[in-house]
């Protein structure tokens, strides 16, 4: 059965294990678009969402590293995903 997007958004709002997992996954794409994806210090790759009233960087090194971040721009969550991965690869912070 087919949703229409306002069904979608409708059932977005459930808690997740009300959902079944392909639903959750495809009411996410429509409300929070992937805007812009990147590769940072070659081993890093860095996914933005624009999330309605916030940016969300989703940053992860394969089979390593997986964080996220918010900030109220596209730049300011990207700069600081940025500056959280030189931070991890340095070694300046604990995991």
């Amino acid at each position: 059965m087919k949703l229409t997007v306002e069904a979608k958004r409708v059932r977005a709002k459930q808690p997740p294990s009300a959902l079944p997992v392909n639903q959750i996954i495809e009411s996410d794409r429509i409300l929070n678009p992937l805007r812009w994806a990147g590769v940072f210090m070659e081993r890093w790759e860095i996914l933005m969402y624009d999330r309605v009233d916030y940016w969300e960087a989703c940053f992860f090194r394969w089979g390593e590293q997986h964080e996220h971040l918010t900030g109220d721009s596209l730049e300011e969550a990207r700069g600081k995903a940025e500056q959280r991965i030189q931070l991890l690869e340095y070694g300046e912070l604990e995991n």
